[in-house]
């Protein structure tokens, strides 16, 4: 005989659907729903939340799609919203958006309060441009190869491992002719790559450059940060027309790999 989930039964899922919450996704409604939870935890969701600061009710929406989720709780009265997303969650032993969204709606929060808390935080622990600290890029870390651009190396730890994320600005030398540059070409573009480590063995930089550097190792000898890695760029993130909106280009970007005065390591 089929037995029902538990928090499934009958009299849960007919009371969650005189709740006001609505789950959206790019191609579907669905009232009496959110993300992960049965009705009976639904109904124990809504009854601890609180009626809003002026009296009214509160009705639940969230938002899902593309790997993202956003929970808003809304005042059906004067309009007071809340919205937390996944990415409000300062670290893993955060609880999810719902939770977010519910603790800051029962302490009255409103959403210009929550952006500027949370812009008065980032502003203590962003980094800055001093600590971004930039090197030239030689072919094969060999100074006689002359300079390509710039990179810089930032590392976090993740638990046992260490993280990196290198920015390289590539010169984008101006053509002569078609397909023809020289060492004398003006500089026309700054291109930004990023490229990312997620277990970083050996020295935490690269070797000093050196013209008489050995660039053969065998692959299992070699460090995570070898000379002839210098080379790989990663990945195009964006060009720029001057060197100092590039550094800024990967500077803004830094808070999108958790790299921060509180999680960076090796500043140097």
């Amino acid at each position: 005989m089929f037995k029902t989930t538990p928090g499934h039964e009958k009299e849960y899922r007919k009371k969650v659907k005189e709740l006001d919450v609505t789950y959206y996704t790019p191609f579907h409604k669905i009232k009496g729903y959110m993300n992960g939870k049965s009705p009976k935890e639904i109904i124990d969701y809504f009854e601890r939340l609180n009626e809003c600061t002026c009296g009214g009710e509160p009705k639940v929406m969230q938002i899902g799609g593309m790997g993202e989720l956003d929970t808003h709780i809304i005042c059906k009265q004067c309009g007071r919203g809340i919205c937390q997303s996944i990415y409000d969650r300062e670290s893993g032993d955060d609880p999810g958006c719902e939770e977010l969204a519910l603790r800051k709606w029962n302490e009255g929060m409103t959403q210009e309060e929550i952006r500027r808390i949370k812009e008065e935080k980032w502003e203590k622990k962003r980094l800055h441009e001093e600590d971004l600290i930039w090197k030239p890029v030689h072919p094969n870390n060999m100074p006689c190869n002359g300079t390509e651009g710039l990179y810089c190396l930032l590392f976090r730890k993740d638990e046992d491992k260490i993280y990196c994320c290198k920015w390289t600005i590539q010169y984008q030398l101006k053509e002569i002719e078609p397909m023809g540059v020289s060492t004398h070409s003006p500089v026309e573009a700054y291109i930004l790559h990023m490229k990312r480590y997620f277990d970083v063995k050996g020295p935490l930089k690269y070797p000093k450059p050196n013209n008489h550097c050995e660039i053969g190792l065998a692959r299992e000898d070699r460090p995570t940060l070898h000379n002839d890695d210098i080379n790989d760029y990663g990945h195009f993130i964006r060009a720029y027309k001057t060197l100092e909106e590039a550094k800024e280009g990967a500077l803004a970007r830094c808070g999108w790999q958790r790299l921060n005065r509180e999680t960076v390591i090796n500043r140097r």
